[in-house]
């Protein structure tokens, strides 16, 4: 990413997804883009621009690739990930994503998921994803819908977000780069919806008694276990274990993109 992010103020954001440090639902909701890409990147060279600990570079193992580059402006970032996940032909680079170290069509596809909502200069950012896309190429780029985010009073905003987008403006800014577009989004699943329901409810009972700004005052630990007792207890009682959620409790798909957790463009050029 080549732009620095705001300060931090809003407790629980992550600049970031760790597997180590992230629940399930949160976890599987990052890995099912990577799985529902698979069979698109099969054989081909890849460009993970904003990798970051490189978690994605292990979800295609069932279709392989001819090589995999990510990468990320964060050296602690591309640390972890070489230390984990580097191979014969899966390679990691501290780079920035507004001017990356290729030379023009060097990738038969590219993907940057989660990256463009912390960028300033996003036009620089897509005009080098499409410049290091081979001819006949494809650029998956994913995006969080400001719907459920940002534009949910309700939720909490991620400090580290420039700006979040819409399905249509999100639509259209990529259409100004790349000749086809073809918008997909990404929802909840029947079991996904049980815990996120569980997580929203929650967080509305603790903004009503107003224990919500009063949470800097418990140690952390703390917070974390009751939280996750009182979400479990709730999805349980309706037949879902969280930590159970997995890739699959997510679909992808052109219907209701603009109601869709997180919107993917999957962006073609001749």
């Amino acid at each position: 990413m080549s732009a620095e992010p705001s300060p931090p103020s809003t407790e629980g954001a992550v600049e970031r997804i760790d597997p180590t440090e992230t629940l399930a639902l949160e976890l599987a909701l990052h890995l099912s883009r990577y799985r529902f890409v698979a069979p698109l990147v099969a054989g081909c060279s890849v460009l993970d621009a904003g990798c970051g600990v490189g978690y994605g570079s292990v979800q295609f193992t069932s279709e392989p690739l001819r090589r995999y580059v990510g990468v990320d402006r964060s050296i602690d970032a591309i640390r972890q990930a070489t230390q984990q996940y580097a191979t014969a032909g899966r390679l990691f680079l501290v780079g920035d994503v507004g001017a990356l170290p290729f030379d023009n069509g060097h990738f038969d596809i590219v993907l940057s998921f989660e990256v463009i909502e912390h960028l300033y200069d996003v036009d620089c950012y897509l005009t080098e994803l499409r410049r290091v896309l081979h001819s006949g190429g494809t650029c998956v780029v994913s995006t969080p819908n400001k719907r459920w985010f940002s534009g949910d009073l309700a939720a909490r905003c991620n400090p580290y977000h420039v700006r979040e987008y819409h399905s249509a403006e999100f639509a259209q800014l990529l259409g100004v780069h790349f000749p086809e577009v073809t918008l997909i989004g990404q929802h909840d699943g029947p079991r996904a919806r049980v815990v996120r329901r569980a997580d929203a409810t929650y967080g509305r009972f603790l903004d009503r008694i107003g224990l919500r700004r009063l949470r800097h005052l418990v140690p952390v630990r703390l917070r974390t276990w009751v939280h996750s007792l009182v979400v479990n207890t709730m999805s349980w009682a309706s037949g879902v274990r969280p930590a159970g959620i997995a890739a699959s409790d997510y679909t992808f798909t052109t219907d209701d993109v603009d109601d869709a957790r997180v919107l993917l463009g999957i962006c073609r050029v001749p």
